[in-house]
């Protein structure tokens, strides 16, 4: 079974794996600016195990459904009407 722990470097702390990344984030931010694309790819990350991210998913018929309405029939892909030769 994989170890649910770990220690931070040579701190000996150990802490749970879920906190890990924000620890991590933490430091980096403590010696340095913030980084708001690291803490962006976290919180999305943890958006995604969660599964809120299935939220946003589009079914094929929907998506064709938006095709047909104003503003998207404009920026939708239309068949090349020229003949092959």
């Amino acid at each position: 079974m994989l170890s649910l722990f770990y220690r931070l470097w040579c701190i000996p702390i150990r802490m749970k794996s879920k906190y890990f990344p924000w620890v991590l984030l933490a430091i980096f931010c403590l010696f340095s600016d913030l980084y708001v694309d690291l803490f962006a790819g976290l919180t999305v990350g943890y958006i995604n195990l969660y599964g809120w991210l299935r939220l946003l998913d589009l079914s094929v018929q929907r998506a064709k459904n938006w095709e047909t309405r104003w503003p998207f029939k404009i920026f939708a892909q239309k068949p090349c009407k020229k003949e092959l030769k």
